[in-house]
């Protein structure tokens, strides 16, 4: 009599069946990154339309949106508002996002040890998930000043930037020597020295010092000093002086292009700007706030992508704002300091200045990318391309 069968499978069965679930997680594994993926980034975006928010109420409540700051060696004091702030957008909105005890943690009798627990804080929401965690990293300047210098060794790092502009520009004299037209480097402004009219040559308004107790245009119109043209104030006093006068040049609060200046500062924000919602003749929802910012993806915890050196807390500085001088770009091995980027794929996240939040395509028009980051006027009266 026949044994009964015992219904087991064979060997050759058994592979098949292994080399078929094989497949199906191989097929399965692009479908669950995909979707993780998309999980974070629309997290960015949440992130963002939170920033974005908070800009809008900080402009709301003192008829301003937040200053760049004074400077990449400056941080934060409870209290100043606008171009009197000398840290920077991030550091100026903390009470909009739910942050007011951050923000009052360091008031002008603010401790070391308080600017410490400031800049390392990472409970906040300045972190793409895509990216990195928000962890602190080391800081190239270790100095910084306040009502009382301090010295930071290690800070969060934000992955969103205040929207500059069109034009490049760094925050120091070489940069905005370079970011020039050459023609007018050797054009003559009006000056005001010692209650006598003078002239200076435009690029001469970058050299800091050389022209102390000038004025900008001239003897009676304006009381800017002409190094506050394109330097940063180097103590308290200084800056106070400055944030007390009429104007900046850069910042375009005034018609600094009467005096044949051009103001570089035509975004949302720069060095002790003061952008009111009436500056942006462009409509809100046509020019960009604040955006995810490009890193190279090999220094992402490492502090040294000369775009991302400073503190998240930082006043002017491209750690804290960007630019769109250039077309935005995926995270790659190399350093694009100033530009707009993302280490998602194909797009980068915006906010823009009515709150609304775009994925844009990494391949947009770089005019219509130069466009978007201008408050007003846009280029030669272009009509805006949709994006």
């Amino acid at each position: 009599m026949p044994k009964p069968s015992l219904g087991g499978f064979t060997l050759i069965e058994l592979l098949v069946v292994i080399a078929i679930i094989g497949i199906v997680a191989a097929l399965s594994i692009p479908a669950v990154q995909t979707a993780r993926e998309s999980s974070r980034r629309t997290y960015c975006s949440s992130q963002l339309g939170q920033i974005a928010k908070g800009i809008i109420q900080y402009e709301s409540q003192h008829r301003k949106f937040p200053s760049g700051g004074w400077g990449k060696d400056w941080l934060g004091s409870a209290g100043p508002v606008g171009k009197s702030q000398p840290g920077g957008w991030i550091y100026a909105i903390l009470p909009f996002t739910e942050q007011k005890n951050l923000y009052n943690s360091v008031p002008s009798t603010a401790s070391v040890a308080d600017y410490v627990a400031l800049c390392e804080e990472t409970g906040l929401i300045f972190t793409c998930p895509t990216r990195r965690p928000p962890t602190p990293k080391p800081v190239s300047t270790t100095s910084f000043k306040t009502p009382s210098n301090v010295t930071i060794s290690s800070a969060a790092r934000t992955d969103y930037c205040l929207n500059g502009g069109s034009i490049t520009w760094g925050g120091d004299g070489n940069d905005y020597a370079a970011a020039l037209p050459a023609a007018l480097h050797s054009s003559s402004v009006p000056i005001c020295v010692g209650g006598g009219g003078s002239t200076v040559a435009v690029s001469a308004l970058v050299r800091g010092g050389a022209y102390n107790g000038a004025t900008l245009g001239p003897c009676g119109a304006e009381d800017t000093g002409v190094d506050a043209v394109a330097q940063s104030p180097t103590t308290m006093n200084q800056g106070a002086t400055w944030a007390s006068q009429a104007y900046q040049a850069v910042a375009g609060t005034t018609f600094a292009t009467d005096y044949g200046v051009p103001s570089l500062g035509n975004g949302m924000g720069c060095r002790m700007s003061q952008v009111t919602a009436g500056n942006v003749l462009d409509g809100l929802s046509n020019v960009y706030l604040v955006g995810e910012k490009y890193i190279n993806e090999t220094k992402y915890e490492t502090g040294t992508d000369p775009g991302d050196t400073q503190p998240m807390m930082v006043g002017f500085s491209s750690s804290s704002i960007r630019w769109a001088s250039e077309e935005p770009l995926q995270d790659t091995d190399e350093d694009h300091p100033n530009i707009f980027g993302s280490s998602h794929p194909g797009v980068f996240n915006v906010a823009l200045g009515d709150g609304s939040v775009r994925s844009i395509s990494l391949e947009i028009d770089l005019e219509t990318h130069k466009n978007l980051a201008v408050r007003a006027p846009r280029y030669a009266g272009e009509v805006l391309e949709a994006f």
